[in-house]
This record gives C-alpha cells, structure tokens and sequence, in this order.
C-alpha cells in the first residue's frame, strides 16, 4: 500500500485508456504523456498497460506501508526519498516506511510512478485510468491508500533499453493536415507557420493558444475528433485536443497531431512556444 500524504495540484491513476469506446461518447484517456508512462513501465519490468500515477505540477507525497520498486519518468521536480535526491528514469528500491516528496520544478509538468506489478484500483471498461464523468473518482486526495501487487515484487534488474527520442527536445508539433486544411487561405495557412504560445487554458480535455489567426469559416457540423485534434474556433484561436477530449466537435479541424507530438505538448508549460511542422507537405 501506498498513503497519499499530499496529493499536489492534480493526481490521478492513469494506463492507456479506454480504447475503442468513442462511438458510445467515452473519450479514450490514459496518459497524457504515454512515452514517459511507457518508458516508466519498462524501465521497471512491468507490462505496458500497468498502471501508474500521474502528478500534474509535483507537489505530491506519499507513504510506502510496503517493500516494493518504483521508477520516475516524465517531469523532473526533483524527486526525494526521506529527503535524498533521486534520479530519474531509474529504478529506486522502496523499503517499507520510506517517504516519496518533491522539490522545485526542472522541466516538464506530469511526472509519472511506475509501481513493480503496477498500480491495483478498480477496473472500468478494461481500463483503470481515471477520468471526470466516466469513474466515480477522478482524481486521488490526501488520505487516499493505493494498492499494488507487492506479492510478485521481487528485486531484479529490469532490462531495457532507453528510447532514443525525447518529449522535451524542442517545440517542433509535428501533424498532418486535418479534413478541413483544404478551406484555408494561402494566408491562413502562412500564418499556420508562425509560433504559437501557450495558454493558462491548458488541461486534460485541451491546450488553448495565445495567437489567432482569422477565422471566416462557415458552420460545421459535428464531426469526429481525437486527441491532437487542431480547431479552429470563431475567434480564431486554436484549440489542440488532449487525452480527455470529447469524441466529436463542431469547429474546424484543420490539422491533426501526431502520437508523439501529443506527448511533447502535454509537458509544455503556460507561456511556452511550439511550432506546427506539417509532415510531408508544405504549408
């Protein structure tokens, strides 16, 4: 088991999602950042839909009531065990009593624990991940106890072998046109190239951003969306889709994110700069 001491400003158990649900209206979830939650995994020998722990912003402490291995992925806010800095993207051997805390932000904002046998909470629609109107609880509080399966938590040295590609190397977005690129301007699409900043209106469901460009579509109909999902709404601001988003929406879609470009904005913070790179074609 595992005490929540102080659950920080967001904290949330998360795996892949609910996948193939968004004909009935479930948005998939899962991770915001899936190369780190997957990277956490592996480093510690778990399968890759285990789940972890999600810490949006740090902040968080926790208790272990028990032996176990844990690994940090993802945002780096100096991480702690009973006060002693640890390193990230390792495996840390847990004894019962020690304490997990944070320090001052380095980079990044989900930081992600990885558990030996993966986090135990309840299972909905083959998914343990939590999320606003789909779980009971969408979020972890102060108080709260976690589980996990300590029973096959042996001390062996995982085998793995870092991936070469990381979500905090620059602000290149890249993505493909969406099915509405084709109503953009020259100008609109010129204007596509510049960079974009970083809204305080950045959450699981989407990122908003500062810059606008203008907007005289006509009214569309509700179409299908997906995270990374480029809008563009009335006022000209874009909107890019996240984890959490909803299955359908009325503005145009006019790009699409790649996989992995949605993984480098969830950890891009307020204020932030990021670019549109559109993949195989010139804007």
């Amino acid at each position: 088991m595992i005490e929540v001491l102080h659950s920080g400003i967001y904290l949330s158990v998360q795996d892949l999602g609910r996948k193939g649900m968004s004909s009935f209206g479930i948005s998939r979830g899962g991770a915001m950042d899936f190369h780190s939650y997957s990277l956490a995994n592996s480093i510690i020998g778990n399968d890759q839909n285990d789940a972890c722990l999600e810490i949006t912003f740090g902040g968080g402490k926790f208790l272990f009531k028990n032996e176990t291995q844990i690994c940090l992925t993802g945002a780096d806010f100096n991480p702690m065990i009973n006060g002693d800095a640890i390193e990230m993207n390792e495996l840390i051997q847990i004894i019962e009593g020690d304490m997990l805390s944070f320090g001052k932000r380095k980079r990044g904002v989900y930081t992600y624990i990885g558990v030996k046998g993966g986090i135990q909470s309840d299972k909905l629609l083959n998914s343990r991940s939590q999320c606003k109107q789909i779980t009971a609880k969408f979020r972890l509080e102060k108080g709260d106890y976690i589980s996990f399966d300590y029973g096959n938590n042996v001390s062996v040295e995982a085998n793995f072998q870092l991936d070469n590609v990381d979500v905090f190397d620059g602000n290149r977005m890249d993505c493909y046109p969406g099915p509405e690129f084709h109503l953009l301007n020259d100008d609109q699409k010129r204007q596509l190239t510049k960079p974009f900043r970083l809204s305080k209106s950045c959450n699981r469901i989407g990122v908003v951003l500062e810059e606008e460009i203008p907007n005289d579509f006509p009214q569309q109909l509700s179409s299908g969306v997906i995270p990374g999902t480029v809008q563009l709404t009335p006022s000209g601001k874009l909107i890019v889709l996240m984890r959490d988003c909803q299955t359908t929406g009325g503005y145009p879609r006019i790009l699409q994110l790649d996989d992995f470009s949605v993984n480098k904005l969830s950890q891009k913070f307020t204020d932030d700069y990021i670019r549109f790179s559109l993949v195989k074609q010139n804007i």
